[in-house]
């Protein structure tokens, strides 16, 4: 019977926790070769006192200087990926910025031609409407 009745689901924090921490376990459990592994944590709300991430080697914690040193090449790695990433992103932005910029240049290029045509005919018909003093 219990079965048929819906589980309550933990806060979404501790749940992302919960399933990071098992997740992380099978995987050292399962490949010996693997020193350390790290799931890192972004929400989509504000996260100043929520999990980060989460961390596991062989051994649970990480507790060797060579372990720490190591995950922290990764995460450098890492890191330096999502920054070259996000460094694309705002380049692509720019570029399209730029071509933007040029495209509006043009139409105000075109606006002010208009204008100045505009304002030469008015010119031209309030001469044609003067009439010569005799």
């Amino acid at each position: 019977m219990t079965d048929d009745v819906p589980q309550k689901r933990l806060p979404f924090n501790e749940e992302v926790v919960k399933l990071s921490e098992g997740f992380t376990q099978q995987i050292v459990d399962t490949i010996p070769e693997i020193e350390a592994i790290a799931v890192v944590i972004s929400y989509s709300v504000p996260n100043d006192d929520l999990h980060y991430a989460v961390v596991r080697g062989q051994n649970n914690e990480l507790r060797t200087p060579v372990e720490i040193v190591h995950m922290c090449q990764q995460l450098w790695k890492t890191l330096n990926f999502q920054l070259q990433n996000g460094y694309r992103c705002i380049r692509t932005v720019d570029e399209y910025m730029k071509q933007q910029a040029t495209e509006l240049q043009k139409i105000r290029d075109n606006i002010n031609a208009a204008k100045s045509e505009l304002a030469a005919l008015q010119q031209g018909r309030e001469a044609g409407k003067q009439k010569p003093t005799e």
